[in-house]
């Protein structure tokens, strides 16, 4: 099934996901691996203008709850975050190769309860997936505990280029030495933006208390309990799951079916639009109208001695 095109509003919250090549626990938490996922989201999140609301990195996918200013910005910044987590987990887990499964899904949030919804979605990571009993305790990259204490994440940047010619050098460097320290700022999700700071972390703390201790009940019930921080931090990075829970990616999250419906009515409006435009731009109209926050096709090839056939 082809992957839906991609037509966002500036200013869009959005969800963003995805997951490991066959699941496999490539972004298990470390002590490095931690520290070097928050300086690549802290750096790609400001080279690009992304606003963080949430985020959590488990073993084998990540959950993101950002606000874009555009189309390309977002395809900038998740394009940067990936690359640069392929090159640095690959090398510390001797991963060769694609390190994820397929390109990331953004789904875009259209009203304040489904947001709410979707903050509660990934403060209940870690829990959810019987790994810990409490989101606080998840050992990996999350924004849960400084949601909750008002703090600001930090991770490293590793200057790569510099070690690199250190080494040309024959110089000899610590593990942290060509390290820079990067913020990974929070600001709250739009509907909560009038909230002090105050009644931002409670109402955040509720949340992840209430996962608690449904979470213990949920144990208790069953007569069970979660992986744990040892069992988790203990398993072998190219392992896979025994069983990976995978279902279609919704077009977006709302609250109701009538919001839902409108703008499935809205997309398949684009649609059209879109790919009558394309057809078009790939006959050779280059001067043809797109619709607005898209991304045009790409040529497949061009004449490059007809100056009218080259994309301005």
């Amino acid at each position: 099934m082809a992957r839906p095109l991609r037509n966002f509003e500036p200013g869009t919250t959005l969800e963003i996901t995805s997951r490991t090549i066959q699941s496999r626990f490539l972004l298990k938490p470390s002590k490095l691996v931690t520290l070097i996922i928050l300086g690549v989201l802290g750096r790609a999140a400001a080279m690009y203008g992304i606003q963080l609301h949430a985020f959590v990195f488990l073993s084998n996918h990540f959950h993101l709850l950002v606000t874009i200013p555009d189309v390309d910005s977002m395809a900038l910044f998740m394009s940067y975050l990936k690359n640069n987590i392929t090159k640095e987990c690959g090398k510390i887990y001797d991963w060769k190769g694609a390190l994820w499964d397929r390109r990331y899904t953004p789904i875009p949030i259209l009203d304040d309860a489904a947001l709410v919804a979707r903050l509660d979605y990934i403060l209940e990571q870690g829990c959810k997936e019987d790994l810990v009993y409490d989101p606080r305790h998840w050992p990996g990259a999350t924004s849960v505990n400084a949601m909750i204490d008002g703090t600001t994440p930090k991770g490293l940047w590793f200057d790569r280029t510099a070690e690199y010619d250190a080494g040309r050098a024959g110089k000899e460097f610590g593990t942290y030495e060509f390290a820079e320290e990067v913020a990974v700022p929070l600001t709250p999700i739009p509907c909560w933006a009038d909230l002090t700071h105050r009644e931002y972390r409670a109402r955040v703390l509720d949340t992840v208390e209430e996962v608690t201790r449904a979470t213990r009940a949920r144990h208790r019930a069953a007569g069970t309990k979660p992986l744990g921080v040892k069992k988790i931090v203990a398993q072998h990075p190219h392992t896979t799951p025994d069983a990976s829970k995978k279902s279609p990616a919704p077009l977006c999250h709302a609250s109701t079916r009538a919001r839902r419906k409108a703008y499935i009515r809205q997309y398949r409006a684009f649609l059209d639009e879109y790919h009558e435009s394309s057809r078009a731009w790939l006959a050779g109209k280059l001067s043809v109208e797109f619709p607005l926050f898209c991304f045009r096709p790409p040529l497949l090839y061009t004449n490059r001695g007809d100056p009218s056939l080259v994309p301005a």
